[in-house]
């Protein structure tokens, strides 16, 4: 039996089910539901290919009426026997394109701005939110949105703490007995240089850290003298207070890894040549950290058969190839939680989103000029004068 297009009831044979190897769970029409089902990007032209002929009884349509609103567009149509229909691109949330709101909401949360989005959209020509839509979007759902999860994250952080809090006092004594046995090795060299390899040391015997030496190895190497000029500058030198303070602090070091890792998630998402206002600089700031607590700890990527990957680099600095560990990718499953909020946020039925974003500093500068800007006519006038000057 043939099955006929133009009949209501008219569905996709079973082998022309639409499925896609790196999509999860689909329905028969190749689609999910909810906010992240897959999208496409479709020319215009090949959009009203789809309204030519009625969905009801097939004959040609004789109007239709296109209105868009940014990225959503929606199609009323009437055919000739006066049936008619409307269809839009994407569903509404409260009276907003939901598409709309999604297209701000990953734009900030993945660190972009406005102005890198606006340009690639142009070059393709498609059709987002305008400048004062996604900033309107930002103030009064983006922002608002991020604080919570960022709150939410610091206070799991803090109790977490709050467990650990019992155990810093033996971290603090361990530092102390570390910094006191760097100096320890290092006066030691004033026994060994002496042909003293075993002493006693403020009630404790302590011992040199090379194998023991025969009496022929003992006899054949020429020890200091303990009167020596040698062996009183080389005592001089060796507990000079100075480098005695300096061993001790060896043992506060830490590699600043760690730090440089969060400066450029940052970066990522606030970069330093870009301007922002307060609000937007917070909020960007509050997704860099969700960002990098997340992916705190990564394992170190494997092979098929085990073995740690790396990447191999060539560096300026040093000169010479090193290897560097590869890591899994990040977790970015938090962006997904984020638009969740901003959906919920969207439902509310108050003008004023809850919560609100915190409070700007009373004090806070417009710029970092230390003087005020003068009358913009003078400055004017200034870049004149000089240009006549040439």
């Amino acid at each position: 039996m043939d099955l006929d297009p133009k009949d209501t009831s008219f569905v996709l044979p079973s082998d022309t089910t639409s499925s896609s190897p790196s999509s999860g769970s689909v329905s028969s029409s190749g689609s999910t539901d909810g906010w992240a089902g897959r999208k496409w990007l479709v020319d215009e032209a090949k959009l009203m290919e789809l309204f030519r002929t009625c969905t009801q009884c097939g004959v040609a349509i004789e109007e239709k009426r296109v209105a868009t609103r940014a990225s959503q567009i929606r199609i009323h149509w009437t055919c000739l026997k006066g049936h008619t229909g409307e269809w839009a691109s994407c569903t509404d949330q409260r009276n907003m394109a939901r598409n709309n709101l999604l297209a701000c909401a990953a734009t900030f949360f993945t660190g972009a701005t406005y102005s890198d989005i606006k340009e690639w959209a142009e070059l393709i020509n498609l059709q987002l939110p305008g400048k004062t839509q996604f900033y309107a979007i930002q103030s009064k759902y983006l922002i608002p949105g991020i604080n919570p999860a960022y709150k939410g994250q610091q206070t799991n952080i803090h109790s977490f703490n709050f467990l650990l809090r019992g155990k810093n006092w033996k971290c603090v004594v361990m530092r102390g007995v570390i910094a006191l046995e760097c100096v320890r090795r290092w006066t030691s060299v004033l026994h060994h240089i002496r042909g003293i390899h075993r002493w006693e040391e403020n009630g404790r015997e302590y011992q040199c850290a090379h194998p023991p030496l025969s009496e022929e190895d003992q006899e054949k190497k020429r020890w200091l003298e303990h009167d020596s000029p040698a062996f009183r500058a080389l005592k001089e030198l060796v507990e000079e207070k100075t480098l005695l303070r300096d061993l001790r602090q060896m043992a506060l070091f830490k590699h600043t890894g760690s730090l440089e890792v969060f400066h450029n998630v940052t970066l990522k998402y606030a970069s330093k040549r870009l301007h922002f206002t307060y609000d937007s600089m917070r909020a960007r700031t509050e997704l860099a950290i969700i960002d990098h607590n997340i992916n705190i700890g990564r394992e170190q990527k494997t092979t098929l058969e085990g073995k740690p990957q790396y990447k191999y680099m060539y560096t300026k600095t040093t000169q010479q190839w090193v290897a560097k560990p590869v890591y899994e990718p990040t977790s970015q499953e938090f962006r997904k939680d984020l638009m969740e909020d901003v959906l919920k946020l969207r439902e509310e039925k108050s003008l004023e989103p809850w919560p609100r974003p915190p409070p700007r500093p009373r004090r806070l500068l417009q710029n970092i000029a230390p003087v005020p800007r003068p009358d913009p006519s003078e400055l004017v006038a200034q870049r004149l004068s000089r240009f006549k000057q040439l």
